[in-house]
């Protein structure tokens, strides 16, 4: 039971545009991850370009289930399209919020 750590990374002026912060998106997210207890949200923050959300999986076997539950709530809580999830290890991998 390896954890995972995961980074949600979005642009700031889709951001903007959607009317939303990172912290707007970011409570909800750690809600979930608590409430399902697959992993915690661990950090985050921004640039003039960019922000990003930590998140860190408990088992990481378990990513499906994780990507899942993160496109739900970035979905639900209307989050840019051009959103990316990445894994980091074991090798890098990037997700859409599409499925």
């Amino acid at each position: 039971m390896e954890p995972m750590f995961l980074e949600i990374i979005f642009d700031q002026h889709d951001l903007a545009a959607a009317g939303l912060g990172r912290d707007e998106l970011e409570d909800p997210l750690a809600e979930a991850f608590k409430e399902s207890k697959l992993g915690a949200v661990t950090g985050g923050g921004s640039s003039s370009h960019t922000a990003m959300i930590e998140v860190e999986l408990v088992d990481g076997s378990k990513l499906a289930d994780g990507i899942a539950l993160i496109r739900r709530v970035l979905i639900e809580n209307r989050a840019p399209s051009t959103t990316k999830i990445k894994q980091l290890e074991p090798e890098l991998h990037i997700f859409g919020l599409a499925g």
